[in-house]
């Protein structure tokens, strides 16, 4: 797959984004076509020095959210196209249209357990012409890294983060070309967020809350072939295995109704699920933060996993409530290989030794070798004369001290510029 071949996986219309690639979405809603009145903050701008106006606030309550209630606590079932029902009466809790925007209602073919709209990009029932592989992508040494890093200050200033589900939510798309899209790293987002894992099929509207919560986000196409899948699922192991379990307090709504869900485990959080139309056959996700890749190059993921895992606007690590189409990463990584040989990064990589055998770094390291020489003779001397006071001498020890002193901070700072490892702050083993 070294030249482009994109146009062979196209898979119809680009769903996230109703407007045309590089249109921006206001607060990421529609107001055009089946969509009209659907968005849950008026678009109108305020007059100056006023706010924009919410017209229906995300408040966590159950008719914002009813996913807690439903895959949690277990008081509501839902009901395809009726929306949530109580588990005892069968009676209808939380429906399609919203009390405080009674004018919208969710169109019936665009309801689903996550929210309205959120399945428009269901991978699901797509098929492939061919499969695609990550280790052959015609790339130096297996590696093609494509890095975009977002503001997150501007994605912030909204009315509102939280959409109820009532309401769609849609996310730009900055790639124009031959309909791929490149995922969303910020965003507006439902409340619950989802149970860490891998996923048959996960909207954005639910892991991009994940994300904010400083989990993984990896995103594959559906046509990539199972070697690859195999390889990202062992990638995704050898950092649960890398970070462990980190016993914590624990602090989720959850424990005071259903104690034994205590959530006081802290693991590697991470979510795999198939995306539609992804411009590439990989993207992983971290808050603010897209590595997308043709290839696969352990190396150059691991270096982008750790140096933005859990560097997020919050950093939380429960189980998020929704869990609708979970799969568990172990059964499924059952029958795949180890993971291949590592080939090397063409990425310059801090933790190589490319600073410390430097030409610069060894001649600083042979200065201080002479300076601390040149002290040793001094004071040798100024022992064997006999002399009580050698001011001259002691000057020049003294600044040679501290020449030392800098040029040996210089050479730990040229050596010790960047530690991947050290970009987890506060992992360690239980």
């Amino acid at each position: 797959m070294g030249g482009d071949d994109s146009d062979e996986f196209e898979q119809g219309g680009d769903e996230l984004n109703y407007f045309p690639p590089l249109v921006h979405h206001k607060f990421g809603c529609v107001d055009a076509g089946k969509w009209t009145g659907s968005c849950d903050i008026d678009l109108n701008d305020p007059q100056t020095g006023k706010q924009y106006t919410i017209l229906a606030k995300a408040d966590w309550s159950t008719e914002c959210d009813p996913l807690k209630a439903e895959q949690q606590l277990g008081t509501l079932n839902y009901t395809e196209g009726e929306g949530w029902v109580d588990a005892t009466s069968g009676e209808l809790v939380v429906g399609w249209t919203n009390a405080k925007t009674p004018n919208w209602t969710c169109p019936e073919e665009e309801r689903n357990p996550s929210g309205c709209g959120d399945f428009r990009s269901d991978t699901r029932s797509l098929e492939c012409p061919r499969r695609q592989s990550l280790f052959n992508c015609g790339r130096p040494n297996n590696a093609d890294s494509r890095v975009m890093r977002f503001g997150e200050l501007p994605a912030l200033d909204v009315p509102q983060r939280h959409v109820c589900v009532q309401h769609p939510i849609f996310y730009d798309n900055i790639n124009d070309a031959n309909n791929k899209n490149i995922p969303p790293a910020l965003g507006r987002h439902r409340e619950r967020w989802a149970k860490w894992g891998e996923y048959g099929f996960l909207p954005p509207q639910r892991w991009l809350h994940n994300a904010e919560h400083g989990g993984a986000i990896f995103l594959y196409h559906p046509c990539l072939d199972e070697e690859s899948k195999c390889a990202l699922r062992r990638l995704v192991q050898k950092w649960q295995d890398k970070i462990g379990t980190i016993k914590w307090p624990g602090d989720s709504e959850i424990d005071k109704f259903v104690p034994d869900a205590k959530d006081d485990e802290d693991k590697f959080r991470f979510i795999l699920t198939p995306y539609k139309n992804l411009w590439n056959p990989v993207t992983i996700i971290l808050w603010g933060n897209i590595y997308s890749t043709m290839c696969f190059n352990e190396a150059e993921m691991d270096e982008f996993i750790a140096s933005n895992y859990r560097h997020a606007f919050e950093d939380w690590p429960p189980n998020g409530a929704y869990n609708y189409l979970w799969e568990s990463i172990a059964s499924n990584a059952e029958d795949c290989p180890a993971l291949p040989p590592t080939p090397p990064s063409t990425t310059v990589s801090a933790e190589s030794d490319s600073y410390a055998n430097s030409d610069a770094v060894k001649d600083l390291a042979a200065h201080v070798e002479a300076l601390e020489q040149e002290i040793v003779t001094l004071k040798a001397a100024k022992a064997s004369s006999g002399v009580i006071s050698l001011p001259r001498e002691n000057v020049l020890a003294t600044l040679l001290l501290a020449m030392v002193g800098v040029t040996s901070v210089l050479v730990a700072a040229l050596t010790k510029i960047w530690n991947p490892k050290g970009c987890l702050p506060g992992l360690s083993r239980a």
